[in-house]
């Protein structure tokens, strides 16, 4: 990461910019994050009591020629976003998780879930968007996925037990951000003594 934010959703607004400025001081990687009495000249202008508003940070960071390897950092993992656009696990993913060769992944706790898509340039931009979709190993068969970028036309295809790649083109305008609903026939299950029921991992290309 060459810069970062701490983004931490159900903590309170002032415990991400304290966290965010000691991380800073641990690590000497600049930060997003602050708390002060004023803004400095030209820092992001950002309600920081509300939700923290990637957006607005990656357009500016855009602006600011910085955009390249900023990372999100939530209490659940740390996520690299490396050019103007980005996107991110949404709703309904649980804890990213690094595999043995390092890829981040982040599980899904239901039959749907969202990834918000997020164009930090001022044009409109054609995305290539490329993930892996993947079932658990407790599953024992196949299943029907469907993406659905806001309301478009809805893409299915079916998933087994191997990686699936997902490929398909996004236009998207400048400054904007949009979501991509997946949905899941697969009713999904436990693996081992995990707590949890798993329904798929997605992993970023």
């Amino acid at each position: 990461c060459k810069s970062f934010v701490v983004d931490s959703p159900g903590k309170g607004w002032w415990d991400d910019q304290l966290s965010g400025m000691q991380i800073m001081r641990e690590t000497s990687i600049p930060t997003i994050n602050g708390y002060s009495g004023d803004y400095p000249q030209n820092y992001l202008a950002s309600d920081w009591s509300k939700d923290t508003q990637l957006l607005q940070i990656g357009i500016w960071l855009n602006q600011n020629n910085s955009a390249s390897e900023f990372c999100r950092v939530t209490t659940t993992g740390i996520q690299v976003i490396n050019t103007s656009f980005g996107i991110v696990h949404d709703k309904n993913f649980d804890v990213l998780e690094s595999s043995e060769n390092q890829a981040t992944w982040s599980w899904a706790l239901n039959e749907s879930t969202y990834l918000r898509v997020l164009n930090f340039a001022s044009t409109e931009t054609n995305l290539g968007l490329s993930f892996q979709v993947k079932l658990p190993r407790c599953s024992e068969q196949s299943a029907n996925f469907s993406f659905q970028p806001d309301n478009e036309k809805i893409s299915k295809i079916i998933i087994n037990a191997e990686n699936q790649l997902v490929n398909f083109e996004y236009k998207i305008a400048g400054k904007q951000e949009k979501y991509i609903k997946l949905s899941t026939d697969f009713k999904g299950c436990s693996v081992d003594n995990d707590p949890r029921k798993l329904f798929y991992q997605v992993q970023f290309e």
